[in-house]
């Protein structure tokens, strides 16, 4: 199963429970409710946050880390490749450093 609790997530990806909703009102990670109405992340997410703490050790601000997020193909998040990713300024510099 792919699925993962918020606190799985938080534990695989060494940050807290806070910081993962942080992010996500903040649109950089999303979840889903299962039944019982708790979050649940595919085991994408990790990835997605390896990411954004990369950038954030690179003094990228969050508004930076979202506009690179968004510039991505849905699907490239998942790939381990880089090759779907944007081309230009900061972005990519990131995308070869966690690629």
């Amino acid at each position: 199963m792919s699925d993962l609790s918020v606190g799985q997530v938080a534990q695989r990806a060494g940050v807290k429970i806070s910081t993962l909703h942080f992010y996500e009102r903040k649109g950089l990670i999303s979840s889903r409710r299962n039944s019982g109405n708790q979050r649940r992340y595919d085991k994408t997410v990790l990835r997605l946050i390896a990411l954004i703490k990369t950038a954030q050790q690179l003094g990228l601000g969050l508004s930076e880390i979202s506009d690179a997020i968004s510039s991505l193909p849905s699907k490239s998040i998942k790939k381990k490749t880089g090759k779907n990713f944007p081309e230009s300024g900061k972005a990519t510099s990131l995308i070869e450093l966690t690629g």
